[in-house]
């Protein structure tokens, strides 16, 4: 029998929701090297990307740099919550896993909120309601996290692996 087909449901839902929210980082990080690899379109859209704090007087060649850091850094958040959870799907490693994923999700939680204050300017090209979206499936990740430490996750966690 699986590790998962033992744990309660709530450390099912925290791996489901660790995984989703894995993928759509994932995502980001593809999305960033898809931008950063058209070279044309970053300078006919070189406005749009110097209307973001920091990149003001930035160059095309800036803005690719700028947009290949921030794909390694979503592909390595992507690869962190993939991993957490694929070990609490296999129930490896339960304390920590437990204690590593409900701190990283509060943070990564948190931080969601830039993005959102940031697209309310009218120079970002992404949608108020993708990055809403984007906050309501980390959202759902905070509640898998909480429910990690519910007493009969708590039971679980403390209970010898097989």
């Amino acid at each position: 029998m699986s590790a998962i087909a033992k744990a309660p449901w709530q450390v099912a839902f925290a791996a489901c929701t660790s995984i989703v929210v894995g993928v759509s980082y994932a995502v980001s990080a593809l999305l960033n090297i898809a931008y950063a690899g058209d070279r044309g379109a970053l300078d006919g859209r070189l406005a749009e990307y110097q209307g973001i704090e920091g990149l003001e007087s930035a160059s095309a060649v800036q803005v690719h740099e700028w947009l290949a850091l921030a794909a390694s850094v979503f592909a390595v958040v992507a690869t962190v919550f993939l991993l957490l959870g694929l070990l609490l799907w296999q129930g490896a490693l339960r304390p920590g896993v437990r204690l590593t994923f409900t701190i990283t999700v509060l943070v990564s939680f948190v931080g969601s909120f830039v993005p959102l204050l940031l697209s309310l300017q009218d120079q970002d090209a992404v949608t108020e309601a993708a990055h809403v979206f984007l906050i309501g499936v980390q959202a759902f990740a905070v509640v898998g996290a909480l429910l990690l430490w519910s007493p009969s996750v708590r039971s679980w966690v403390t209970a010898p692996a097989d």
